[in-house]
């Protein structure tokens, strides 16, 4: 995992690097607030002991630094590196334990879901100019800084979105957006469970010279 972050932060810098001397990146801050729309029971022991009436109406956020290359006035590539709360409160059920009746109550517990997200998303834009419309699509690496659960320590997502932009003053650039996001590789044993998020966004942006 440590070299998929190293290889992903030279690949990140020297987009970076190069976009400077094109005088064609636009680097800032994002924060998301996201929905969480993923399944209401996750397997966690054996078949069929996990967690059930999960409730995701925790706070759940994506905040962190980004920047945007442009290939061409249609096309811009987008990184960043951003932390990411995705907790939920569960009950914890245990079908297969050996219990003596009356079956001991477990209560709503907190499950910790934080991560570290690298995305690589290409932006296309559909009106490009001073007030400007894009579609968002690609790939978001996750790696776990906090959790819970036994889980596999990675994620990947798949993105799609879309954006509307302003030049609000020179070089300066706000954007909002929303966007979907759905695992493509299981964070859990649970093969049926997967990520689903949806997120409404704020960006704001300086162009580097």
């Amino acid at each position: 995992m440590k070299k998929k972050i190293i290889l992903i932060l030279i690949t990140f810098s020297n987009l970076i690097c190069f976009s400077q001397n094109e005088h064609k990146i636009l680097f800032g801050l994002k924060f998301s607030i996201d929905n969480n729309l993923s399944s209401k029971y996750l397997t966690t022991d054996g078949n069929i002991n996990g967690y059930s009436n999960i409730v995701y109406n925790e706070f759940n956020f994506t905040s962190g630094i980004i920047a945007e290359y442009s290939v061409s006035s249609k096309l811009n590539i987008l990184s960043g590196i951003l932390y990411s709360k995705k907790d939920f409160i569960g009950t914890y059920n245990c079908a297969t334990c050996d219990i003596i009746y009356p079956f001991p109550g477990y209560s709503p517990e907190l499950i910790k879901q934080r991560f570290l997200e690298i995305p690589i998303l290409l932006k296309y834009f559909l009106i490009n100019d001073r007030f400007n419309l894009s579609f968002v699509s690609g790939l978001n690496n996750g790696f776990v800084v906090e959790n819970d659960l036994k889980n596999n320590r990675y994620v990947l997502n798949g993105v799609i979105g879309l954006e509307i932009g302003y030049e609000f003053i020179e070089k300066w650039n706000i954007q909002l957006g929303t966007d979907y996001r759905k695992s493509l590789t299981h964070f859990y044993n649970d093969k049926n469970y997967n990520f689903k998020l949806n997120g409404l966004y704020f960006k704001i942006l300086h162009k580097l010279e």
